[in-house]
């Protein structure tokens, strides 16, 4: 085979690697996310990457007479609580961590702001999806 063939041909197969057509390994892939649209001054968030999800949290208005904030992962498939850790009463914004995701479970983040009134400023992620 002549050096202009083997050229072209390399040209061919770089080619359709780019454009995807050759079969590829595949990935997990994650669905869903994002953050509360609904909290009024909070807002309890998470995303993915690779194989892990990526909760975090953003705290603008700090609601009044706060005692406490706890932010917490869930995995909705098992119904159990994957990860939690308490944070400053404070406005900031906390996270993303990176927590292993086990395939095809789906996860929530929930940030919860205790004032002593009977009910807590709460705000829950959408769903992420593995």
């Amino acid at each position: 085979m002549n050096l202009a063939r083997k050229l072209a041909g390399g040209a061919i197969a770089a080619g359709i690697a780019a454009t995807g057509l050759l079969a590829a390994t595949p990935a997990s892939a994650a669905s869903g996310g994002g953050c509360d649209p609904y909290g009024s001054g909070i807002a309890a968030c998470i995303s993915a990457s690779g194989s892990d999800v990526l909760p975090d949290f953003y705290i603008n208005v700090l609601p009044a007479h706060c005692q406490s904030v706890e932010f917490t992962l869930w995995d909705i498939t098992a119904n159990t609580r994957v990860w939690s850790t308490g944070v400053a009463c404070k406005d900031m914004h906390g996270g993303p961590w990176h927590i292993h995701a086990t395939p095809g479970h789906a996860y929530d983040s929930e940030l919860v702001v205790q004032t002593g009134a009977t009910q807590p400023t709460s705000s829950t992620s959408p769903i992420s999806y593995w």
